[in-house]
Parts: structure tokens; C-alpha cells; sequence
């Protein structure tokens, strides 16, 4: 995506993104060790708010859009509409370093990467459309992604069977060694 808005602009973004990120390493710091506090996870869903209304002034919808996607997962925690687990602050973390490459990239270029924007949304898919028994299991999903760990079923066949004799030769039998 290439943005129409001036570079200073996205630069004072990255600023203020950076400045919302530090704030809520620690926050999510506290959430761990507290196992999902109200309190911190409003004070959470804030700086998320911080963060998308920043996006929007300067353009970068596609960074408003994901940030608010997390809003609406954090909602669903925060409502007890999935049961908050311990792996949500890294998911959380995850996708707000992935999110600041984001701005990082804008305010450099003037552009967001399109395939690292899909790989952002990819990743908040399984949590936005879990239930409440299966939200832990869509948060490991959403970290594999995110983290490159993942891959799809329809993948995992197209590999090679090392026990299958199916006339590939992995090993020569003139290599060298001898037992």
C-alpha cells in the first residue's frame, strides 16, 4: 500500500507508535504475571486506542484496522466472552511488533508492505473467530502463524517421505564412507 500522507507525519507516527508500544511491553508484563487483571486490560485496550486513532490522523488504515481487530479480541477477554489464558499478552505482543515494522516501514518509505500486512491479518483470523472452548487453541494458531511456525494442512502432505520407497535416492551407495 503506498500512503497519501506527508513523511514527517508517518515518522511522528512511528514516534508515538514506538513510545504506545513501550508502554504496553509493560502492561502486558503485568497482565502475564497477574493472569489477566481488568483493570490492566482496560488499561490495555487505551493504548490500543491510542495507537488507532494515531493510525487513522495519519492514514494508515491498514494499521487502524488490525490494531482495532485486537481491540475487538481484547473486548471479548476483557466481556468474558473467551476465557482469558496466558498465552494472549504474547499473541498480543507478536502482533504489535509485527504492527510496528509496519510503521517503521511507512515512515521510511511511505508504504506498507502488502504480504507483511496479510501475514498481520492471518494471524488475528483464528482469534477473532474462536469460541469461547476453542480461544486458547486459536491463540497458539495465531502465534504459529505470526511466527512462521504454521503450516497449513493442505501443505504438510506436499513434503518427502523418508520411509517411503518410492524410487528417490536420498543417499548413494558410492558416497565414500565406509562402516
Amino acid at each position: 500500500f503506498i500512503i497519501d500522507e506527508d513523511i514527517e507525519v508517518l515518522q511522528d507516527f512511528h514516534d508515538e507508535f514506538q513510545a504506545h508500544h513501550t508502554q504496553i511491553e509493560h502492561l502486558i508484563a503485568q497482565i502475564d504475571t497477574q493472569g489477566g487483571d481488568k483493570d490492566l486490560l482496560g488499561q490495555l485496550f487505551k493504548e490500543l486506542d491510542g495507537i488507532r486513532n494515531s493510525a487513522n490522523v495519519s492514514n494508515l488504515s491498514p494499521v487502524a484496522e488490525s490494531v482495532e481487530t485486537m481491540q475487538n479480541i481484547l473486548e471479548r477477554v476483557m466481556k468474558g466472552q473467551v476465557n482469558y489464558c496466558r498465552t494472549f499478552p504474547e499473541a498480543t505482543m507478536l502482533v504489535l511488533d509485527q504492527l510496528l515494522v509496519v510503521a517503521r516501514e511507512a515512515a521510511n518509505t511511505g508504504q506498507v508492505p502488502f504480504t507483511l500486512f496479510t501475514e498481520i491479518q492471518n494471524a488475528l483470523r483464528p482469534m477473532v473467530l474462536a469460541e469461547e472452548n476453542s480461544f486458547e487453541e486459536s491463540i497458539k494458531k495465531s502465534i504459529q502463524i505470526i511466527t512462521g511456525e504454521y503450516i497449513p494442512a493442505e501443505k504438510i502432505d506436499e513434503g518427502v517421505d523418508l520411509f517411503s520407497d518410492d524410487g528417490v535416492e536420498l543417499f548413494g551407495d558410492d558416497d565414500g564412507i565406509e562402516l
